[in-house]
């Protein structure tokens, strides 16, 4: 499941429908984003600060896998967090990571 994840957000991030960093906040505000996932091991600060603002918005979020595996599928340096753009890819993400979390 780990490495469909991996390469589903390698292709997200070629179709241009990845955020991370301040972009994300802003779209998670605007109520553009459909599925945040959080490396597990990224600070508790930037963990509260996201998780907030998804709970505010009521966008769903998920925690998995580490930053440096998530940096390297979207071809970034040291990415803790990412927002999926597309509703449909957003709901099959979450359903499988739901069944590996949970």
């Amino acid at each position: 499941m780990s490495r469909n994840f991996y390469q589903n957000l390698g292709i997200l991030r070629r179709a241009n429908l990845l955020l991370m960093g301040t972009k994300l906040h802003e779209a998670i505000a605007q109520r553009k984003v459909f599925l945040v996932v959080i490396a597990m091991d990224a600070s508790q600060k930037s963990k509260k600060t996201i998780l907030n603002k998804c709970k505010y918005y009521d966008c769903p979020i998920i925690f998995y896998g580490e930053r440096q595996t998530l940096s390297k599928a979207i071809g970034k340096n040291d990415i803790v967090a990412i927002g999926i753009l597309d509703q449909s890819f957003a709901s099959k993400i979450y359903e499988q990571l739901k069944e590996v979390v949970s």
